[in-house]
Formats: structure tokens, sequence, C-alpha cells
């Protein structure tokens, strides 16, 4: 399937709801809950994996939207592991990080 190109005004949407909810989480990561930054203009690529994205619940792919009740803010770096991945199964693959790490500990 191949993504579809998003029009000037759903950016600026999208720049909105991550701006709010970037405030309303106080910057940090839902999945991971590391502090996450704003993306500044000419990032480095690779990209840095503390800087802040606008992750879908429903993923776009899958219909979902891009409104407050389904975006949350993600690091770089987990949602593009997450990818289009349902969040049950996320949420798993995280549960079964943490307790790997905490056995190595």
């Amino acid at each position: 399937m191949s993504r579809q190109r998003m029009s000037f005004a759903e950016r600026r949407h999208q720049r909105f709801v991550l701006r709010a909810l970037r405030k309303a989480n106080g910057s940090r990561c839902h999945w991971c809950s590391k502090p996450v930054r704003k993306a500044r203009a000419n990032l480095p690529s690779p990209m840095p994996h503390d800087i802040a994205t606008l992750d879908h619940l429903e993923p776009r792919s899958r219909g979902g939207l891009t409104d407050g009740s389904n975006c949350v803010v993600a690091c770089y770096a987990c949602n593009t592991e997450r990818g289009s991945m349902p969040v049950e199964q996320w949420q798993a693959k995280l549960a079964a990080r943490s307790s790997a790490e905490a056995r190595a500990a």
C-alpha cells in the first residue's frame, strides 16, 4: 500500500495536535516515558531518537484519524519501531522488553 501525501492543511493540523499533546504530556514519550524534544529544521540524518513525533494509536494505514483521541506523543525510536503494529501487540513487546531488562539487571 502506498502512502498518500498529506496536504498542507493536514500537516499543519498534525503539528497543532503534536504541540497540544506534548504540552499536556509534559514532553515525555507515551511508551517509554523518556523526555522528548521538539524537532528543529535541518535535523541530522539519521534522526535523533529523542525527537517528539506524533504516534497514531490506530495507524493511519488502518483508517486512524489525526485527532487528540487517536494520537500520543512518542519518541522517534518508539514510533519507528512500532510502525503500524496494533497497540496491544506493541504493549506486549514493551512488557517483554522491560522484564528482560529487569532480569539482566
